[in-house]
């Protein structure tokens, strides 16, 4: 192997990226940080080594010590990562590892909201840029479901859970003289199409979207005439919509759950139809918001192959909106 100008010069990225992870190995941290820095530089000079570059950041998230993670997560952001530094990050250190450490506003507010879900509480901690994201400092007692959907990123490879089915299942068959009506919920295809906008703009998944006056079995029955459905407390459908706004589903970088918790938010509050930013406590978002609405969980039958996410919520009156989001499995486990 030559040296690492002779590698950058001859744009060898498979010896580029086993020398990265030789350094990780090893431990050399200053190593690798500047061997990210000489390809950064590299492709300032039209050297196609950003996936080097990117990949140094990466690691260097993943595994070294919380000085080196603080300056990883000040570069330019990346779209090539398999996630984002910040959710990263956050699998291995606590708030006060990188807190007095994050001098970019929104990676520190990123940071902090990735470690609320994972259970710290940060109210009163201005370091948390709470004016950013517009959101509670501490997890609501139902969003602790959410521990379980987090991903696991890997030196190669990235895992992300799927949400389990609720425990009781019952299946739905054709709803009778069930119609759609599109003034029923006008603002439910916005919510939908925003919170999947990743999913079909950036990985090729289909949204498909419906709202009536009938209820949300009927509203079930028109994405899905056979159906295998089940009823969702508020907080489970909380959880839900936080990791389908964190997951960038077959093949799009995810955004994390730090993205994904403040997207929840706003589709369950725009559904439920309650004033965003919510004014009130994490614990009264699910209690006073979320349980404006009945929620449905439901997965085709057959099930499609692939990602797969069923959601439906009912007003009081009989209003209600049903989401089907798919996209063909790939890029991650």
């Amino acid at each position: 192997m030559g040296s690492v100008a002779e590698l950058i010069e001859a744009e060898d990225v498979d010896a580029l990226l086993r020398l990265v992870d030789s350094r990780v190995s090893s431990r050399e941290w200053e190593e690798l940080e500047r061997l990210g820095e000489a390809c950064r530089r590299a492709v300032e000079r039209g050297r196609q080594l950003w996936s080097v570059a990117t990949h140094a950041d990466y690691r260097l998230a993943l595994d070294a010590p919380a000085p080196f993670v603080a300056r990883a997560l000040a570069r330019p952001v990346s779209r090539f990562t398999m996630g984002p530094l910040t959710e990263v990050a956050a699998a291995r250190h606590t708030w006060e590892d990188l807190a007095g450490l994050l001098a970019d506003p929104p990676a520190a507010a990123a940071f902090a909201q990735e470690r609320i879900l994972r259970g710290e509480d940060l109210r009163g901690d201005v370091r948390a840029q709470p004016d950013m994201f517009e959101l509670p400092l501490v997890r609501a007692q139902a969003e602790v479901a959410v521990e379980g959907l987090v991903p696991t990123y890997e030196a190669d490879r990235l895992h992300v859970p799927d949400p389990l089915p609720p425990a009781a299942v019952a299946t739905l068959g054709r709803v009778d003289a069930c119609v759609a009506d599109a003034a029923a919920m006008p603002e439910a295809r916005p919510v939908w199409n925003d919170l999947f906008d990743i999913w079909t703009s950036q990985s090729g998944g289909d949204v498909r979207i419906a709202t009536t006056r009938h209820g949300v079995e009927c509203a079930v029955s028109l994405l899905a005439p056979d159906a295998h459905v089940g009823v969702l407390t508020a907080g489970d459908a909380l959880v839900r919509l936080e990791w389908a706004a964190a997951t960038g589903a077959a093949h799009a970088r995810r955004p994390g759950f730090a993205v994904g918790r403040f997207g929840g938010w706003w589709a369950a509050a725009r559904l439920a139809s309650v004033v965003w930013p919510f004014a009130g406590t994490a614990d009264a978002f699910v209690d006073e918001a979320l349980t404006a609405c009945e929620w449905m969980w439901f997965e085709p039958v057959p099930r499609p192959p692939g990602w797969v996410f069923g959601l439906a919520a009912a007003r009081s009156g009989g209003c209600a909106t049903a989401v089907l989001a798919r996209d063909a499995k790939g890029g991650v486990t």
